[in-house]
């Protein structure tokens, strides 16, 4: 058990909002140690960019711009930040946790353990996607958010 790799994931997801024309997943993969470390950075970033915890939208152009280009700067984001993009679907749930066994699968190389944190699912999402898309996508019976 002591070499069950632990990953947290972050996934936040875009493209509801144009009806199915295209969807986006995006995951951030991070083994425990880094993640820990990594939140501390980013919070200082948001600090620093004056971005802080506003939502995405309404932040100023020159904010994003300044974030963004501080947050790719990261070498801990290296190989751990995986898209993928579904044209024409509103299977919006169930392509979300493909997106996210699919990540794992790329990184994990035995056991492991994933904390998975979802951007703004509903509690009737979470436990279907917790529960069976990633279980029987990945065939890992300890997975959970």
């Amino acid at each position: 058990m002591s070499d069950m790799e632990k990953f947290y994931l972050y996934v936040d997801e875009s493209g509801q909002d144009t009806e199915g024309v295209y969807f986006i997943v995006v995951v951030v993969i991070l083994l425990q140690g880094i993640a820990d470390e990594l939140e501390k950075t980013v919070e200082r970033i948001e600090r620093e960019t004056r971005k802080g915890k506003s939502k995405w939208r309404p932040t100023k152009f020159r904010v994003r711009t300044a974030y963004l280009t501080r947050i790719t700067e990261l070498p801990e984001l290296e190989q751990a930040v995986f898209y993928i993009s579904f044209p024409n679907t509103k299977d919006y749930t169930k392509l979300t946790a493909i997106a996210i066994a699919h990540t794992i699968l790329e990184k994990a190389t035995g056991g492991y353990r994933a904390y998975i944190m979802v951007d703004g699912l509903k509690d009737k999402d979470r436990s279907q996607i917790s529960k069976h898309y990633i279980r029987k996508e990945s065939g890992d019976e300890n997975s959970e958010e």
